[in-house]
């Protein structure tokens, strides 16, 4: 291919085509210039991985365009380019055809491809004469691509597009002797005779009644062979009619289950006679363009028949008695059968579901398109279907005589909708609203629920907001999770993958690291800490009633309470009082705010509903100089003040404290919320107490850095930490930590205690191994990476029910051996020196990784997951894990670059280096994520036969350095993978998720809070 001609835009036309096709421009242009294995080896850094898997995948399908003046398409990308030279573009073509045949390497590739499409242009159809060089030209290029259709031996798919099937083109097609699936669209029939049948299993005709396409009765005989047809379509009203009188005429089609048809009124009787000589049918579709055939006789048995799509007129007389367990219905009729026929809404639908109960099974898939909901018709469906699993709802917009009447709000103007009537006529929202709110019912065991806008409306339908769409997922949850669990409810224009997502979400920025429950639309919110009533909610969302009812616990919930200089109270991190031209008034405000919010009736409800406070104070607390005599005032003004409210909130079970200068008067209203279990303190000040009652907690949490003084009174340890409620227990600020460890290791030991995360220092050792020894039931123990060799000098405690092991690799040999853990989690980063003169820590990377892995191995149980922080892959490495963890399911990599010998020979191509553009970016050739994952695909690195989920991820300090893994080329990786362990069902590659369900793999791109 030269140089100069022109390019296509990337990727451009590639989107309707099948994935395994969506090939960079250049490994398409190649593969069309007879690539050879060298020249394939410039492209691909994985090129003997790529080669050997993907070439069949590049021309198992082929696709042909003849436009005029003809050039040839390969995946829809231009070959031939240039359009200056249109005389010789058909020589060309034949030169480039038969050089690729004649290619050895070429030839090869011939027989793999299974599937052709062969399409002219569209202008084929008008029945104006085409220029003498057009008319001459035509019949030539598609008899150039049908002389190269026999080469594919191996042909199983033939699909060709409004052309001129002569005499010849038959014999072709006869010689192609794996052809099993034929479709012809607005193709033109020639008479012909003495021709054998085909041998196809499918076939399809299909077309348009703009043009008249005959066909010769004989050819029918041709395609559809009794001893063969499985599966048959005719779509085409030109020459459905002939074809039909043809099948009519024959004895019966043994292994025919599949029929779709376009029957008009004129065919009505061919149809009937048909339909009596399949007696295996399974599926039957109507063409919605089909007319009015009801049958003047009984069907025959059709005894095996179990899904009818089509018009309801036809149902009465196929369901009944039938083993029916799939139906779709399309409301949309045809009243009469003219040129241009007239269509009516079909609304008789409870007589029609009624026929649909009396199947001979349960049905539990139902379609209704065009569909005008009522709450009769729901009620219907609910009744006469109760063991419906799928309900596919395919709308019409409310008519306005149907809105209901409580959606219509008296005050209209103030809602701000006068321009916008159509979210008032929102029949999704309605029928969503309607579900919700138990007005309108659904069959108790359903499972999957499917609204979308029928063609026609689509454009014209408002978008349901995500804040309304998760109200009703609670509502529809909290409704028929007794019965059955929903598991897909798809809304049209609102479900998108998470990588579509991302731009949409930018405006609600301020809300992504709050509770999920408290993302909601401004308004909402400002009117929620505006102490709601329900008068006042009405106006904000359109499910009102429903809103209200169901989703204020979820609002009220969680409260997260800022403490800024100078202090505002804001809620879920939006300030309640946004002017900054007052703030000596913010405090004071923030304070009548909240002492109104309890003196409202409606609010002190809410109060008993929240579980959940964060208060935070703004980072200058923690600042080591002092902070002028107006902000020490309010600081601990605003403090007083939230706590004064914590009280109130007696339900409360978890509170979250950072940077607070905790007192008595604090502790003692700590000791006041009599359902307290969780408590979490985040560089707090502790002010000594005394003579407080010990707290009754089940989850403990201190952490904190040390850049400000904080002491720790041992008394408070007590306080906090009870033997005989305190469940899990993490210390990790290195101020307070000593001090714990001393107090906790003089108490005698902890029963419920099953989870310790805890940070060491070298002077801690002795008081952690003491207080490691009065936990008998500890189940998960989590060294903190920070901390220092903790090397016991004595043998440990039992721990006998020990299961999962994370930290430095020094204490694991003195943890592991022995002892019941299957999950393990390595941080490789170790600290070397820990220095007391205030310099900073010095750090190495592990890599005395086997003998760590024999230690894992010698666990009582099968290690089943594995995690492994600043991983240096080696082959040695990963052959260590194979061989010492056979029975592993996860394994998570976090890894650091490797260095130029680790990276894999052959991925570095020593002929023509710099034709690969590499020499600029040298760190392509250094990805350890792609060098590792070449490795495994092509088998030079070994993974545990039992694995499911394979994570790996870059270190902190590497991933900016990291280059992206093209799609295609993680595609190719994931088949290698597939094939050689079968039991893989997850792959992570950084920000990309490949998952395996029901044997087709996906791929997820993953927010940066979901790695």
């Amino acid at each position: 291919m030269s140089n100069d001609e022109e390019h296509p835009k990337p990727n451009s036309n590639q989107d309707n085509i099948p994935p395994v096709l969506k090939l960079p421009p250049e490994v398409l242009d190649y593969c069309w210039g007879y690539l050879r294995r060298p020249d394939l080896f410039q492209l691909s850094r994985v090129c003997r991985v790529f080669w050997g898997t993907s070439r069949f995948r590049i021309f198992q399908l082929l696709a042909i365009s003849l436009s005029s003046p003809p050039m040839l398409l390969f995946n829809q990308k231009l070959v031939l380019r240039s359009a200056k030279k249109s005389s010789q573009t058909l020589e060309h073509a034949i030169t480039r055809l038969t050089s690729f045949y004649s290619d050895p390497g070429a030839r090869e590739l011939w027989d793999m491809v299974q599937a052709w499409t062969v399409a002219v242009a569209p202008g084929a159809f008008f029945l104006v004469p085409l220029e003498k060089h057009e008319q001459s030209i035509t019949p030539r290029y598609v008899d150039t691509v049908f002389q190269f259709l026999p080469c594919s031996r191996n042909l199983r798919s033939l699909e060709l597009a409004r052309l001129d099937l002569g005499k010849e083109q038959w014999i072709t097609l006869q010689s192609l002797p794996a052809l099993e699936t034929l479709r012809l669209v607005s193709c033109f029939f020639s008479p012909s005779s003495y021709l054998e049948p085909l041998k196809l299993k499918e076939l399809e005709i299909a077309g348009c009644s703009f043009n008249s396409r005959p066909i010769d009765g004989y050819l029918v005989s041709v395609l559809c062979n009794p001893a063969y047809l499985e599966k048959l379509t005719l779509i085409d009203p030109v020459v459905t009619h002939t074809v039909l009188a043809a099948l009519s005429s024959v004895e019966h089609f043994p292994h025919l289950t599949y029929l779709s048809v376009l029957v008009k009124s004129s065919s009505r009787y061919h149809f009937f006679r048909f339909l009596a000589a399949i007696p295996s049918l399974t599926i039957l579709n109507i063409s919605p363009s089909s007319g009015d055939i009801t049958p003047a006789q009984p069907l025959p048995a059709l005894s095996f028949l179990r899904s009818y799509n089509g018009y309801p007129h036809l149902l009465s007389h196929i369901v009944p008695g039938r083993p029916i367990d799939r139906v779709c219905l399309v409301l949309l009729v045809v009243t009469i059968s003219k040129e241009d026929d007239d269509y009516a809404f079909h609304t008789d639908l409870v007589s029609h579901v009624l026929d649909i109960s009396r199947s001979a099974v349960p049905v539990r898939r139902l379609k209704l398109e065009y569909f005008l909901p009522t709450l009769q018709h729901f009620s219907t469906i609910a009744k006469y279907l109760p063991d419906l699993h799928c309900l596919d709802l395919v709308l019409i917009l409310f008519p306005p005589q149907l809105i209901p009447e409580d959606l219509i709000t008296s005050k209209l103007e103030k809602l701000d909708c006068a321009s916008n009537p159509l979210d008032v006529l929102d029949t999704m929202g309605i029928v969503l609203s309607w579900l919700a709110a138990g007005r309108a019912s659904l069959p108790p065991k359903l499972q999957t629920l499917r609204l979308s806008y029928s063609p026609g409306w689509s454009d014209h339908a408002p978008s349901l907001e995500g804040i309304l769409q998760r109200v009703i997922i609670y509502c529809l949850h909290d409704m028929y999770l007794l019965d059955a669990l929903f598991r897909d409810i798809a809304v049209l224009y609102c479900r998108r993958t998470k990588s579509s997502n991302k731009k949409s979400q930018k405006p609600h920025s301020h809300q992504d690291n709050g509770p999920p429950i408290l993302r909601l639309p401004p308004d909402v919110l400002n009117h929620c800490w505006s102490y709601l009533r329900q008068s006042d909610l009405f106006q904000v969302s359109r499910v009102c009633r429903v809103f209200w009812h169901t989703s204020r616990l979820r609002i009220f919930q969680s409260l997260a309470i800022n403490l800024s200089s100078s202090p505002i109270l804001p809620l879920d991190q939006k300030s309640v009082p946004r002017s900054t031209n007052q703030k000596h008034n913010t405090l004071e405000l923030a304070t009548s705010r909240v002492n109104s919010f309890y003196s409202d009736p409606d609010a002190r409800e809410l109060w008993d509903m929240v579980e959940a406070w964060s208060v935070t104070a703004a980072y200058s607390a923690l600042s080591t100089f002092f902070p002028t005599r107006l902000q020490k005032h309010d600081q601990k003004q605003s403090a007083d003040a939230v706590f004064q409210f914590l009280s109130c909130s007696r339900n409360l079970r978890s509170l979250e404290l950072a940077r607070l200068d905790l007192g008595r008067e604090q502790w003692v209203t700590l000791q006041s919320l009599p359902a307290l279990e969780t408590l979490k303190l985040t560089s707090c000040f502790f002010s000594a107490s005394s003579h407080l009652e010990p707290l009754k907690l089940k989850e403990l949490e201190i952490a904190g850095g040390n850049f400000s003084p904080r002491s720790f009174d041992g008394y408070l340890v007590s306080v906090l930490c009870n033997p005989a409620y305190l469940e899990k227990l993490t210390l990790i600020d290195s101020l307070v930590t000593p001090t714990a460890l001393t107090a906790l290791s003089s108490m005698e030991h902890f029963p419920h205690l099953t989870y310790l995360s805890v940070l060491v220092s070298p002077s801690s050792r002795g008081h952690f191994l003491r207080f490691l020894a009065a936990i008998p039931s500890l189940v998960t123990l989590r060294i903190f990476p920070w901390s220092a060799d903790i090397t016991p000098d004595h043998p440990l405690p039992a721990m006998s029910y020990l299961r999962s092991y994370n930290g430095y690799p020094h204490f694991l040999s003195h943890v592991v051996p022995g002892r019941p853990v299957d999950r393990v989690c390595l941080v490789l980063l170790e600290v070397t020196t820990s220095k007391e003169d205030g310099q900073t820590d010095d750090y190495t990377i592990h890599t005395d990784l086997v003998s760590n892995l024999l230690d894992i191995s010698r666990s009582t149980v099968p290690v089943s997951s594995l995690k492994i922080e600043y991983f240096q892959p080696t082959l040695q490495h990963l052959a260590v894990i194979a061989k010492y963890l056979p029975d592993l399911y996860y394994l998570d990599l976090v890894l650091i670059s490797a260095p130029p010998p680790l990276i894999p020979e052959d991925l570095i191509i020593s002929s023509n280096f710099e034709d690969l553009d590499c020499a600029s970016s040298p760190l392509d050739a250094l990805d350890t994520i792609w060098g590792l994952l070449s490795w495994l695909a092509a088998g030079r690195a070994s993974l545990p036969p039992k694995l499911q989920t394979l994570r790996l991820s870059c270190s902190p300090g590497w991933s900016n350095d990291v280059p992206s893994v093209e799609r295609i080329q993680q595609f190719e990786i994931i088949h290698c993978l597939r094939d050689r362990y079968p039991s893989l069902c997850e792959v992570r590659m950084g920000d990309c998720r490949w998952w395996r369900e029901a044997g087709h793999w996906s791929l997820e791109i993953l927010d940066v809070e979901d790695i």
